[in-house]
């Protein structure tokens, strides 16, 4: 049986351990569940394959500064905390899709416009 979970899924269900620090915040890790023969319950978790995916950046603070506003107005504007907003302007933390479609419909531009893919630099 094969699942993908990312980085921040790993572990929390799965009894597996997160990814070292170092690792890229969007990578996608292939899980494969081993089972035995006997009721097929699960003997261990094995991390088989890493796939790096592009990280997403965004434009947070130009469209923030387009509206004149300092961080807390604009997160009381998007209607999210600052804490979280704080983490989105700064790429720490990724929005949820619904998230991300909700700042697109309030700063009135695509979701494309806000986030957008980079290439990763090679190692």
């Amino acid at each position: 049986m094969r699942s993908l979970y990312t980085g921040s899924n790993l572990g929390n269900n799965m009894n597996a351990s997160k990814p070292a620090a170092s690792k890229p915040k969007n990578t996608i890790y292939s899980i494969k569940q081993n089972t035995s023969e006997k009721g097929n319950k699960a003997l261990f978790v094995e991390l088989i394959v890493e796939v790096t995916s592009m990280p997403v950046n965004n434009r947070l603070k130009d469209i923030r500064h387009d509206h004149r506003m300092n961080q807390t107005e604009f997160s009381e504007f998007l209607g999210i905390s600052i804490y979280q907003y704080n983490r989105y302007e700064k790429e720490a933390r990724q929005p949820t899709l619904e998230i991300a479609l909700q700042i697109s419909e309030k700063v009135k531009r695509p979701v494309n416009d806000i986030f957008y893919l980079t290439e990763e630099a090679p190692s």
